[in-house]
C-alpha cells in the first residue's frame, strides 16, 4: 500500500466525497468484508463481445464510479498477479445494481455495465499523465505510430502478459462530471498513457486479452 497524498488524509474530505474503509498504520486498507459488501467483484470469465451502454448522466453512474475509485485506490481489485492497477473499466466488475444470484449479472449480460472507466490517482504515473479520475463515453478519434508492447489484465490473470500492437499517439474525446451535466473534453495521449486508454476502451467494447 502507498501513502496517501496530503488532501486524502483529511478526514473531512474522505467523509464528504468517499465512504472509505478504515485507515490502518497510516494507509487505507480494505477488508474482505468490505469487498464483499461493495459487490465490486471482477467478473471472471469476462463478458467478451458485450458492448457497455452509453452514459447519459453523471447521476446514473455516480455510486458505481465512486465505489470503484475507493477500491482501486486501496488495491481492492488486487488479484493473483496484479496487486495494483492503473485503471479499471466498469464492464470488468459486477455493478452495484447486480445480484450475485442472477446468472445474467454473473456473466455480464445484464445490461448494467456502463461506458466509463476510473483511474488510480494514487499511482505516480497516473497522476502525472491523466487529469481526471473518471473517463466517460471515451472515443478514440485518431491514432498513429502503431507499436507492440506487453500488457496484462486483471480480468484474465491466467494469460499473464501478451504482446499487443497499439497506437503510440491517440486523440480521445471523453466526458467528465460537471456542475451542469457531463462536460465534453478532447485530449492527446502518448506512450504508455495512450496504451492504458486503448486497453480500457477495448473493455468497453467487450474485448479482453
Amino acid at each position: 500500500m502507498k501513502e496517501l497524498v496530503w488532501w486524502e488524509t483529511k478526514w473531512w474530505f474522505r467523509f464528504i466525497f468517499f465512504n472509505d474503509p478504515k485507515k490502518v498504520n497510516g494507509v487505507w486498507e480494505v477488508s474482505e468484508d468490505y469487498k464483499q459488501k461493495a459487490k465490486m467483484k471482477i467478473l471472471f470469465p469476462p463478458a467478451r463481445g458485450k458492448q457497455a451502454q452509453r452514459v447519459n448522466s453523471w447521476r446514473e453512474i455516480k455510486k458505481d464510479a465512486k465505489r470503484m475509485i475507493e477500491l482501486i485506490r486501496v488495491d481492492g481489485f488486487a488479484g493473483r498477479l496484479w496487486k495494483s492497477m492503473y485503471a479499471m473499466a466498469h464492464p470488468q466488475v459486477m455493478a452495484l445494481r447486480c445480484e450475485e444470484t442472477d446468472p445474467r449479472c454473473v456473466e455480464g449480460s445484464c445490461g448494467h455495465q456502463k461506458r466509463f472507466f476510473v483511474l488510480n490517482r494514487k499511482n505516480d504515473f497516473v497522476r502525472k499523465h491523466f487529469k481526471h479520475e473518471v473517463y466517460i463515453n471515451p472515443t478514440i478519434l485518431f491514432g498513429a505510430d502503431q507499436i507492440s508492447g506487453r500488457e496484462g489484465c486483471a480480468s484474465n490473470e491466467y494469460v499473464g502478459t501478451v504482446n499487443i500492437a497499439r497506437y503510440n499517439k491517440i486523440t480521445v474525446e471523453y466526458y467528465v462530471p460537471g456542475w451542469f451535466g457531463l462536460r465534453r473534453k478532447r485530449e492527446q495521449f502518448n506512450g504508455l498513457a495512450a496504451r492504458v486508454i486503448q486497453h480500457e476502451v477495448d473493455h468497453l467494447n467487450g474485448i479482453y486479452l
